[in-house]
């Protein structure tokens, strides 16, 4: 899980990267169960670079952009 949207209002949304697609998919929680695995940070983000992963959300679903 990659990410929590929590925006007032709007059902809470987990973005959630799929290594075998390439791609981040978004669910509620009910469509989500824990595996306990856990992933190092640095494997999804490098806090040494100014690259951000933006999320833009329509009708409550968040999709990458850019």
């Amino acid at each position: 899980m990659l990410g929590i949207g929590d925006e007032p209002g709007q059902t809470i949304g987990y973005g959630v990267w799929i290594e075998e697609l390439s791609r981040l998919v978004c669910f509620e929680a009910g469509e989500l169960q824990g595996t306990g695995e856990i992933a190092d940070r640095s494997q999804f983000y490098d806090d040494d670079s100014s690259s951000r992963v933006r999320v833009r959300v329509i009708d409550g679903k968040g999709f990458v952009v850019g």
